[in-house]
């Protein structure tokens, strides 16, 4: 797997790719589930699977270095080694700054996903948002897949007794000590790495 945070690296090495984007904290059911998905896509076009990872997380950056947000799942270095596991060609860690913040919607899709990473398809859930004020939904997508090229699709959702399977859901999981559901959700025991 090789990891990149410019797209000009990657533009590099390769013309086009199937890409996701996300957080991916827990690489949890949920998220193998998109994965499945992407490598499946990525194999049915014959180019390499690229997943867009987050770092640091949106709500890490907006509360800053004394502000309150929900704890990691796993580490950035946990992620890119389970996303690794996972048969993962390449990922783009995007740095979710104040450039970021203020990159229009439209610039976004222009120079990250078409530009800079030639995307032939963009699997994505219905309810992200990007760019500025995260003016940028699916229906923009779509519509920017249809005039660029590029086909949009949306994740498949994993579901468990009704409940959609969410880092969110799993962190008040492990609030409860509910560690077997835990690990059911995980596909793997649950684990902290830290100095002590």
């Amino acid at each position: 797997m090789i990891i990149f945070e410019d797209t000009y690296r990657f533009s590099q090495l390769q013309q086009s790719c199937v890409a996701t984007i996300g957080k991916f904290d827990g690489v949890h059911l949920g998220h193998q589930l998109i994965l499945d998905q992407l490598k499946q896509k990525a194999e049915q076009l014959n180019l390499p699977s690229l997943v867009i990872l987050i770092e640091p997380h949106p709500e890490e950056f907006f509360a800053g270095p004394d502000g309150e947000c929900p704890t990691r799942l796993t580490s950035l270095e946990e992620k890119l080694d389970l996303l690794e596991s996972f048969g993962i060609d390449y990922v783009f860690q995007l740095s979710f700054n104040k450039a970021i913040c203020e990159l229009s919607a439209a610039r976004y899709i222009q120079e990250i996903l078409v530009d800079g990473l030639g995307i032939a398809c963009f699997i994505v859930g219905h309810d992200f948002r990007f760019g500025h004020n995260r003016g940028g939904d699916f229906s923009l997508l779509q519509k920017s897949g249809e005039e660029f090229g590029f086909e949009v699709i949306e994740t498949a959702a994993y579901e468990r007794n009704g409940q959609r399977i969410s880092s969110s859901f799993i962190r008040e999981q492990l609030a409860e000590s509910n560690f077997e559901l835990v690990e059911q959700l995980l596909g793997r025991p649950f684990s902290m790495k830290g100095e002590v």
